[in-house]
């Protein structure tokens, strides 16, 4: 085997993490290669408050974040306990477990600069990693239903941290405002078998005050919920 002109004996060569083959270079935990660690801080929460049925916002996930760790641990140790975790683009778009549909199994879903590995939701702890820095924004929800619980809603367990480069702005973990799923219904759209959805409310973090939705520009929305309405008469 040959490399950089030098001719070497057909033995296994490791690769590094600047792709040279024999190179011992590893990551960091700052995501820098051949890095010492100390150009990024640790950044920890958790999440446990009471939900509504729908998607809520946990947080946001900074450009640079390395390491992520988010787990969701399933409330009295069973696996369908009605929370899952779901991710969301800076467009607004879900990567995982949008449009009320959650995945069972483990996938990887590719973003920005990384791959993100998630669990699947058939696990007492639902789990999401990545290794490398993010290159986008992403937003972390909770997806809340009551197929299982039947109305009887418990508040998710969310634990998670990650890195971030010391030069990042220091933020708060939610924006100044939010969108979140209301506990009220729009009226329905037909006086026979029609369809509702909740609504959604722009947040004021501090206070938790409803506000205009034009405070609530820019950050992305929660998908609306929908159920059929008006069922008591006939079509005809």
């Amino acid at each position: 085997m040959c490399v950089d002109g030098s001719c070497r004996p057909e033995v296994f060569q490791k690769a590094g993490c600047d792709h040279r083959l024999g190179s011992d270079l590893e990551r960091d935990k700052c995501g820098v290669c051949g890095g010492d660690g100390t150009t990024c801080r640790f950044v920890s929460g958790h999440f446990n408050e009471q939900t509504s049925y729908g998607y809520n916002f946990v947080m946001k996930i900074p450009i640079g974040a390395t390491n992520i760790h988010v787990d969701q641990h399933a409330w009295n140790d069973k696996k369908e306990d009605d929370n899952y975790l779901a991710l969301q683009n800076a467009k607004g778009e879900f990567i995982l477990n949008g449009h009320f549909q959650v995945s069972v199994f483990f996938q990887e879903i590719p973003v920005r600069g990384t791959v993100i590995e998630y669990s699947g939701s058939d696990n007492v702890v639902e789990r999401i990693n990545s290794t490398k820095p993010i290159l986008e924004e992403l937003f972390l929800h909770v997806m809340t239903s009551d197929v299982l619980t039947v109305g009887d809603l418990h508040p998710p367990d969310i634990r998670y941290d990650y890195f971030i480069p010391n030069n990042s702005v220091r933020s708060a973990v939610k924006p100044d405002y939010f969108w979140r799923a209301a506990e009220e219904w729009t009226r329905c759209s037909k006086l026979c078998h029609g369809t509702q959805e909740l609504k959604i409310i722009c947040i004021e973090q501090e206070g938790e005050q409803i506000v205009s939705d034009s405070y609530c520009e820019g950050q992305p929305k929660p998908s609306r919920a929908t159920r059929v309405c008006n069922l008591h008469c006939e079509l005809k």
